[in-house]
């Protein structure tokens, strides 16, 4: 088969014909694009993660006290050496109502919170305004609040 006889052949193919030809030249350079046989290595290799998150410890000041009751823990403890930190209930309060204006709080009780079979030690501060309540909870170690109801 020499080039004339091929044209004479491409020339007779209906223009249906020669849509299917082009389609399917377009469907295995993209097949031959996708598996990549040219330069793919047999063994992938996908790195880790390398960033690293490192957590910030809140010390305004490095102070410890002791509480022995069990009931309704209100001072703060710290403690600098290891990295402990627990706000007091006066922050948690305040913690709540700067993210709820308008609202008045109750007294902050401890308690657990369980967010996704994780449990956090929480401060439970009821905030209301008017016929609205709400319960904030409040990490114990972060401060951060972690849910509402």
């Amino acid at each position: 088969m020499d080039l004339d006889s091929l044209i004479k052949e491409w020339n007779k193919l209906t223009w249906e014909k020669k849509g299917l030809v082009v389609l399917g030249i377009i469907v295995l350079v993209i097949v031959i694009y996708a598996f990549n046989p040219f330069h793919s290595s047999s063994n992938p290799q996908i790195a880790p993660d390398q960033s690293t998150v490192t957590p910030t410890v809140l010390s305004p000041s490095p102070a410890v006290t002791s509480n022995n009751s069990t009931a309704n823990n209100t001072t703060a403890n710290m403690t600098t050496g290891n990295g402990t930190f627990q706000i007091s209930a006066d922050m948690a309060k305040n913690i709540a109502l700067g993210n709820y204006t308008g609202y008045t709080a109750g007294t902050p009780t401890q308690g657990t919170k369980t967010i996704n079979n994780t449990v956090f030690q929480v401060w439970i501060v009821p905030i209301t305004n008017g016929a609205i309540s709400h319960k904030v909870y409040i990490d114990l170690t972060s401060g951060i609040i972690i849910g509402t109801e």
